[in-house]
């Protein structure tokens, strides 16, 4: 099986490849810049080849995956027009250069880009924009005659996540005993790790539905509170976390009762790392034994 995937050095990316490779797919990865210098593990090449017309990989794969976001950031932020180039024209203009009849296309997008659970009600250009895709990729998979899955995701975590992201900041402000603010902490999350999203989406590929277009999401339908959160990195890593709650605000759009969920779960949806493993595991990364 070849495969070809749009952000491939990215968090999920990059797990999602060598899980593939592992399993004896033929990967391609796709990026934004040079890919070069960097032992991957798998072959990664410059989207501009395709974007600029050099190269088009029509009848080069039997799976294209898009993975590739975006999103303005208080540290980084970026104009409208650019979340849209990264999140809409990039994606779209790659997939038509990759796939053909017979390719099998995933999208990811974040079920969260859509506020109170309504499609369409995006939160922000970042959710405007991949809304914007997965109804090109509707319409793309009767056009084309081509199977499409779209994967609604929640929040990812696992080693190698950024640094900025709330379970490494949380795990951070355990191992060295400093402040963190947050939000009051009432809002309600869900974590999924992230090599159990990659397999997920293996098994997504290995499904057998005659329908084009599919959309699902990947999580369990079992809700906690940033403050449950808190309490069970405590337990799990013996360590008090110092927290400034209400130390800053709610960013606005925060799901505070379990939204309705206008799509199915992944019929074959399966977890393997429950939460304290998984925060055990990224506990020990960040503290390794000098034994």
């Amino acid at each position: 099986m070849k495969v070809a995937i749009l952000g491939a050095k990215g968090f999920l990316g990059r797990n999602l490849a060598h899980l593939l490779v592992e399993q004896g797919a033929e990967v391609t990865g796709w990026v934004l810049g040079d890919p070069k210098g960097e032992a991957l593990g798998f072959e990664c090449r410059d989207v501009t080849e395709i974007l600029d017309g050099r190269t088009s990989h029509k009848n080069d794969f039997d799976v294209t995956i898009n993975l590739a976001a975006r999103r303005s950031t208080k540290e980084s932020p970026i104009s409208d027009e650019r979340i849209e180039e990264f999140c809409f024209e990039i994606p779209k203009n790659f997939l038509a250069a990759t796939t053909s009849e017979k390719t099998l296309v995933i999208n990811t997008s974040t079920y969260i880009q859509n506020f109170a659970g309504i499609e369409g009600n995006t939160v922000d250009s970042y959710g405007k924009a991949k809304e914007k895709l997965s109804v090109y990729l509707k319409e793309f998979s009767v056009k084309k005659n081509m199977k499409v899955i779209d994967l609604y995701l929640f929040t990812l975590y696992g080693i190698g996540d950024r640094p900025g992201h709330l379970v490494p900041l949380l795990l951070n402000a355990a191992r060295s005993g400093e402040e963190i603010s947050l939000s009051p902490g009432e809002q309600l999350m869900n974590l999924l790790y992230v090599k159990d999203a990659a397999l997920n989406i293996i098994q997504a590929i290995n499904s057998k539905s005659k329908d084009l277009y599919r959309k699902h999401f990947l999580w369990e339908e079992s809700y906690f509170s940033v403050r449950d959160l808190v309490s069970q990195i405590e337990l799990s890593v013996q360590k008090k976390i110092n927290c400034s709650w209400g130390g800053r605000p709610y960013a606005g759009h925060e799901m505070m009762n379990a939204w309705p969920i206008p799509m199915s779960q992944l019929p074959s949806f399966e977890t393997h790392m429950s939460l304290d493993d998984g925060i055990k595991e990224i506990w020990a990364s960040l503290n390794p034994s000098t034994d």
